[in-house]
Formats: structure tokens, C-alpha cells, sequence
């Protein structure tokens, strides 16, 4: 007789992933810049002061990119737009990736359960699709699915790259 055990155990997943520790040397010192004006926009968001000297101008951009990505790995710019006054901006990557969906599995073992997908809006909530009953979650929810007897276990997270435009 020959059966199999699956060990299905908690992994826990962050909302906002920050890989500039694994990144090379000089990936790092690409991303220094940009990463200076993203602290600089959340801190302006939180009434904070900010060194405008770091951050190059006062009308820095923060924006997410497409799920598809518009900066290259290497953190090098890959789109260029051109403001009213004539000026070319470039799209950079910061190191920064925000959860955006999470699949899970629900269920005891591998040949058998239930897949639901879980999905930040463009307005930030979170939505749970399980087959045609989507329902609004909270983002406390949300890092819950990290497995753990017969609750939902994180099986794909997709994260979206913050980027700002300089």
C-alpha cells in the first residue's frame, strides 16, 4: 500500500515586499535615488517634512506601475513621457512591490479543495471571488490566509511594483 501526506503548514506573506536587500550592489545603488523620492511622497502624504534636495524636484510622481511592469529588472527606466513644459520624465523602480492578489487553497490535501482569489481594487479594497459570490474583505483579512487547519492557505501571491517617475 502506497499513499502520500501532505504537511500543510502556515507561511506568512507580507502586504508590502521590499527586496532591495536581495538585491546586487550595484542594483542597490540604482535604486537609491528613487526609493529617496518615494520616502519623500509618503512622507509628504503624512504631513511630514522632506529633504526636496534628495528628491530632485518638487513635483515628484508616485505611482504604481501596470501588472505587466514598465521598468525593467534592472532597475533601469523603461518609459519616458514628456511633461506640459517640455521636460522627459522616466518611470524607475524602487524595490517596493505591493500585494495585490492572493490564490488560496482551501481544503486537507493536494487532490482535493477549493481555489478562491482574493484581489486589491484600484480603489484599495479587497474583494474575495469564490466561484460567482464576491464579497468586500478587510485588509487585516487578507495576511490571514496563511494556512493552518482547514482555512485558507496562500497558495500564488502577485505583487505590483511601486515605481516613481523622475
Amino acid at each position: 500500500m502506497c499513499f502520500t501526506v501532505f504537511a500543510f503548514q502556515k507561511v506568512d506573506y507580507p502586504l508590502e515586499l521590499d527586496v532591495y536587500d536581495l538585491c546586487s550592489d550595484d542594483l542597490r545603488k540604482k535604486l537609491e535615488a528613487p526609493r529617496q523620492i518615494l520616502r519623500d511622497e509618503e512622507g509628504k502624504k503624512l504631513g511630514l517634512k522632506t529633504n526636496e534636495k534628495s528628491s530632485g524636484s518638487k513635483d515628484n510622481d508616485v505611482k504604481m506601475t501596470d501588472a505587466e511592469g514598465t521598468s525593467s529588472a534592472s532597475g533601469e527606466p523603461s518609459a519616458t513621457s514628456q511633461e506640459g513644459n517640455g521636460s522627459a520624465k522616466e518611470t524607475h523602480l524602487t524595490g517596493v512591490y505591493d500585494l495585490v492578489a492572493v490564490l488560496t487553497h482551501k481544503g486537507r490535501s493536494a487532490d482535493s479543495g477549493h481555489y478562491v482569489a482574493w484581489v486589491k481594487q484600484e480603489n484599495g479594497k479587497w474583494v474575495e471571488h469564490d466561484d460567482d459570490n464576491p464579497t468586500l474583505q478587510r485588509e487585516e483579512d487578507i495576511i490571514k490566509l496563511s494556512g493552518g487547519g482547514d482555512w485558507h492557505m496562500a497558495y500564488i501571491c502577485m505583487y505590483k511594483a511601486r515605481d516613481v517617475t523622475m
